[in-house]
């Protein structure tokens, strides 16, 4: 038997509360008491800088302790779970501010200095999304800028925060080409697997900044909040609607074949613009639950 995931898990490993931590996941059964809601919420602050201590030290950790949970769960083998299948997860950025999803990357903090970086972490995380086997909602209550944006795009559903008031109507923005940086060929193909043309043209080549009702209209998110709670209440509005999804296990497999274009481009390594100093190049089996799992 698979041990059940505890009620709160802190990212990375050695986090024992959420002031320490990099990231938070949550779970909890939905109305119906089948289907299994996780929710990871990211609070690497003050913005949600994609660096490799929250990609590798958090965010990729809680994919596998989340698809572990849910493939225990499908073949009856979880402890204490429905024994259904039936599963969501959203993301988030902080709770506590609902000001950023996430600012993109720090590319003076660590990918610099790792070749391989974006292509065996920051774009296996894009491609973990793109493909994961149970629905996924990115519950977009703050700025997505850069990789934050493209984090954003590689969930299956979005829901944007459009509040009034200053600060309240958060930014979609694909930002390289206003400070200089050629875009990997990942990132644009995540873009373009999730927009249009003339879209897709807008993000990448204007740098646009996509606000709530252009945002809904570009079809670039599913919903719009009116506050950041509201996201959050609708994020799992949708996930109690398309966790039964999962059920059948087949999700997975089918985004495979729905996004191999841009599979195949996230393999592609990345040096635009850095120049590495050592190799990187982690074991990415899923692999037994960690120690801390095994140990409940």
């Amino acid at each position: 038997m698979h041990p059940k995931l505890p009620a709160t898990l802190y990212y990375p490993a050695n986090a024992t509360n959420a002031k320490d931590a990099l990231a938070t996941l949550t779970h909890w059964r939905a109305n119906d008491n089948q289907t299994v809601i996780y929710q990871l919420e990211l609070h690497n602050r003050p913005d949600n800088r994609l660096t490799p201590a929250l990609v590798d030290g958090a965010i990729l950790p809680a994919l596998n302790d989340v698809e572990r949970a849910w493939r225990a769960d499908r073949a009856g083998e979880l402890i204490d779970g429905p024994g259904t299948g039936q599963a969501a997860l959203i993301t988030c950025g902080a709770i506590d501010a609902h000001r950023f999803y996430s600012n993109g990357l720090n590319l003076e903090d660590g990918p610099a200095n790792l070749r391989g970086w974006f292509r065996y972490s920051f774009h296996h995380m894009l491609e973990r999304f793109l493909t994961f086997p149970i629905p996924t909602i990115a519950a977009v209550n703050g700025h997505a800028f850069a990789g934050g944006f493209t984090l954003a795009l590689s969930h299956d559903y979005r829901i944007l925060k459009n509040a009034e008031g200053k600060g309240g109507k958060a930014m979609l923005c694909l930002n390289e080409v206003h400070f200089g940086a050629p875009l990997p060929a990942g990132m644009c193909a995540v873009a373009r697997a999730k927009s249009t043309p003339r879209v897709f043209h807008k993000i990448c080549v204007e740098g646009h900044r996509f606000l709530g009702e252009e945002a809904l209209t570009a079809e670039l998110v599913n919903e719009l909040a009116s506050s950041g709670d509201e996201v959050m209440a609708k994020a799992i509005k949708q996930a109690e609607r398309v966790g039964p999804l999962a059920q059948a296990g087949c999700m997975g497999e089918i985004k495979k074949e729905m996004y191999k274009e841009a599979i195949s481009n996230l393999a592609l390594d990345v040096n635009h613009y850095i120049v590495p100093k050592r190799e990187y190049q982690p074991d990415r089996r899923l692999g037994p639950p960690p120690e801390r799992l095994a140990k409940l």
